[in-house]
């Protein structure tokens, strides 16, 4: 029985296995808490091009852009990381700790708020864009502020699927695999809309020159 390689089941089921083992090398990349950033940046570089159906080898793919990006990607880490701790310390201060209700509390409580969805949209898209552009560490930054506030509806969109895939892996945490691999795929595809889709190298020349769609 000869199998038809380009049928839709067979491609289906490739793309299946290439979101499960980015998914994995994902993962895997985050055990040493220091490369969560690198890990970042080459699962976002690898879904785009599944989901865009343009991976030609997520291994290869993805330890390339994994080594390529590492630099960037961990001081880039070190950086959200160190806000970040700033930002649940915020939201302590403004939601945990019982306090009486007054105007400065309801101000402060609104921009923690602001604060948080700022800072989650940009880790999403910087870590997107770092893998599509080659860029500075000031450029990549400055394009996820661009991009979260002029594509504020794929902005609600990648915030939303990231909630998802939170909530899954906290409430299912191994078993939660499947789905939080459909969500990282999903995710993929709202940013291939967002940004548009780059082919697997990215661009060369001076860093930032074409970076931003501002349509």
């Amino acid at each position: 029985m000869k199998i038809n390689l380009d049928s839709p089941i067979i491609h289906a089921l490739s793309t299946i296995y290439d979101v499960v083992l980015a998914t994995a090398y994902f993962i895997i990349g985050c055990l040493p808490i220091v490369t969560i950033g690198a890990s970042f940046t080459a699962m976002q570089s690898v879904m785009m091009n599944i989901a865009a159906d343009s991976c030609s080898g997520v291994s290869r793919l993805y330890w390339e852009s994994f080594k390529e990006n590492f630099k960037l990607s961990t001081l880039l880490w070190l950086a959200f990381a160190a806000v970040g701790a700033v930002v649940w310390t915020d939201i302590g201060v403004c939601f945990i700790i019982e306090q009486q209700p007054s105007a400065m509390l309801s101000v402060m409580q609104g921009v923690t708020v602001f604060c948080t969805v700022l800072y989650l949209s940009m880790l999403v898209y910087t870590y997107a864009g770092l893998a599509r552009y080659v860029v500075t560490f000031k450029q990549a930054l400055r394009n996820a502020l661009i991009w979260t506030l002029k594509k504020a509806h794929w902005t609600i969109c990648l915030l939303l699927l990231w909630a998802a895939i939170t909530l899954c892996a906290y409430l299912a945490w191994i078993w939660a695999f499947p789905f939080v691999a459909a969500l990282l795929y999903l995710q993929a595809r709202v940013l291939n809309n967002a940004l548009g889709f780059a082919p697997p190298k990215k661009q060369d020349g001076n860093p930032g020159d074409e970076v931003i769609d501002y349509d």
